[in-house]
């Protein structure tokens, strides 16, 4: 079975064991390819960018704020994927750290989820494009049993969902449903969900996406990324 392989300096993927991908390939991420999605919708980041410099007076202040906010994110996405895994290990979190991990355990007792994996990289053998998701699950009974993969983001609640967001779940079904010629590494998702953890109000909200409808929106997305550029 094929293996998708993050380079984290380039952000891109190469896949080995998998005769349909040349190995020497760099595939780029599902997470650049959603970001096109969102193009109308970058008002928000300007005016973010404005506020940080006013409460500031620092023009690169914004720069700043969104580095401490990635390198926040990709903590908490280590916390939550440790903790599914039960790889945990207690140590000094913040306050809000806590909060936050403590209100996304309840959502997810509350919608009765059962982890099978978190932090998985998938690819798509046809389109040329990988990319790895927060966690994988299942709700209902035997009987009626769903696969739900799942995205976290941390944000703060007066933002909208982001239209990205929806769209980069839909790039990893895509993805997982291309793999299919050979063994699935996991059952086909049937739902896809965004868990946002508001950092300003220290609670967790669960957005569902409209996977067929974002699997539209991500072949868009994907087809803009792949013309490049306009000009000889």
């Amino acid at each position: 079975m094929g293996k998708a392989i993050l380079d984290p300096v380039s952000h891109t993927y190469k896949v080995v064991g998998d005769d349909r991908v040349d190995p020497s390939l760099e595939l780029p991420s599902v997470s650049n390819i959603a970001r096109l999605a969102t193009a109308p919708f970058m008002k928000g980041l300007f005016i973010w960018a404005i506020n940080a410099y006013i409460s500031s007076n620092n023009i690169y202040e914004f720069e700043k704020l969104r580095h401490d906010a990635g390198v926040y994110g990709s903590y908490i996405h280590d916390v939550l994927a440790n903790t599914i895994k039960g790889t945990y290990e207690p140590r000094q979190e913040s306050d809000e750290t806590k909060q936050l991990v403590r209100a996304w355990g309840d959502l997810m007792e509350n919608y009765g989820i059962t982890f099978t994996d978190a932090e998985i990289a998938v690819y798509n053998p046809l389109s040329l494009y990988a990319g790895t998701f927060d966690a994988i699950g299942t709700v209902g009974s035997d009987f009626n049993e769903e696969t739900i993969i799942f995205d976290w983001k941390t944000k703060n609640k007066k933002s909208p969902p982001s239209p990205n967001d929806a769209v980069q779940l839909a790039g990893y079904a895509l993805a997982i449903e291309a793999m299919d010629s050979e063994p699935l590494p996991m059952p086909k998702p049937t739902r896809g969900v965004v868990v946002y953890l508001y950092r300003d109000i220290k609670t967790a909200g669960w957005c569902e996406v409209d996977l067929e409808k974002a699997k539209v929106g991500f072949k868009h997305c994907l087809g803009l990324y792949k013309a490049g550029g306009y000009y000889v």
